[in-house]
Order: structure tokens, then C-alpha cells, then sequence
């Protein structure tokens, strides 16, 4: 029994400050916006989509260069930072989620750069989540998402 309740605790006690994949995901748009190493968010070889082309970069680390690169243009255009606009998770399938992020991209200036939406596919693993795809896409005329 009393091995029972110990269990019970330390379930509950991870449950408690178990992340969710919209929490990770805003801790990763957080490092990329500061320029932070982002490979350990990613699986090895995530996919990333573009339209009809997928890039399956050999490891998080180039993982991390693709978004570096991605992350130097903004630079250029005065990116400061990502604010979410709102956020959906679209499924839930035992540890995979596929999560829809509407975002407003600001200047350092305050303004804002553009509008964007990001759709992350993410599997919770023992050593939390991980991005396994990632799919930007344009916002509609209002700034929302399509699956929103």
C-alpha cells in the first residue's frame, strides 16, 4: 500500500508540471525570437514544408541552422519577436500532436512585420516534446489561420 501511494504521488506530482505541447511550443517560439541553438527541439530529421517541397534536414542541428538562416532574413526586415495570435490543437493521437499557431511577427520598433501561421507537428517522448514537422503557411485577409 504504501508503495502504491508513493506511485500515485510521483504520477500526480508529473502530471502536475508536465509541460503541453502549446507550453513548449511558446518556449521554442521564445528561443528562436532570441537566437538561441534550437536543436533541442527538434527530432532527428524533422520535416519541414514549404508548399509541395518538404526539407528533411540530416539532424536537429541542421535543423537549427534552417531555422538560424530563416531567423538572419527577418533579422534584415527589423524582426524583433513572434506574439501568438491564438492557437489550436487540431489532433491528439497518444503523444503526437498536430498544433496550429496564428502569429504576429513585430518590428523592433513595435510594429508589426507580417502575420503568419505555423502548423507544428510535436511528439511528447520521455524527455518531453519534440518538433517532428513544421509547415508555415500565409494568414488569411483577417490574420487568422485557415484551420483556426
Amino acid at each position: 500500500m504504501k508503495y502504491l501511494l508513493a506511485s500515485a504521488a510521483l504520477i500526480l506530482s508529473q502530471t502536475a508540471t508536465a509541460q503541453t505541447s502549446n507550453e513548449f511550443l511558446q518556449d521554442f517560439l521564445t528561443d528562436f525570437a532570441v537566437g538561441k541553438d534550437l536543436s533541442h527541439f527538434y527530432v532527428e530529421q524533422p520535416q519541414f514544408i514549404f508548399g509541395k517541397h518538404i526539407l528533411t534536414p540530416s539532424s536537429s542541428v541542421e535543423a537549427n541552422g534552417v531555422m538560424h538562416d530563416i531567423r538572419e532574413k527577418l533579422i534584415a526586415a527589423q524582426y524583433l519577436k513572434s506574439r501568438v495570435l491564438s492557437s489550436k490543437t487540431l489532433v491528439n493521437i497518444d503523444s503526437y500532436s498536430l498544433v496550429t499557431v496564428a502569429l504576429s511577427r513585430i518590428k523592433v520598433d513595435g510594429s508589426e512585420l507580417d502575420k503568419i501561421c505555423s502548423t507544428y507537428g510535436v511528439i511528447r517522448q520521455d524527455n518531453g516534446y519534440k518538433i517532428i514537422s513544421w509547415q508555415p503557411s500565409n494568414s488569411n485577409a483577417a490574420g487568422d489561420c485557415k484551420s483556426l
